[in-house]
């Protein structure tokens, strides 16, 4: 048998492109955050009504 992966002993991190340049997400700014809220939001919704709608995020 394996060795059990206790989930306290995974680390996630997560990296998104800010210009060229890779960031991390805790790094970003509340604007930043909340602009990549929308854009994973519109993508979900768009996968979710695939062929009924198409949402994208506000300007």
């Amino acid at each position: 048998m394996g060795k059990r992966i206790k989930p306290e002993d995974i680390k996630v991190i997560s990296y998104v492109h800010v210009g060229d340049t890779l960031v991390n997400t805790e790094d970003l700014t509340p604007q930043q955050r909340q602009r990549m809220a929308d854009v994973l939001k519109a993508e979900w919704m768009n996968g979710l009504f695939q062929g009924r709608a198409v949402f994208r995020p506000a300007e």
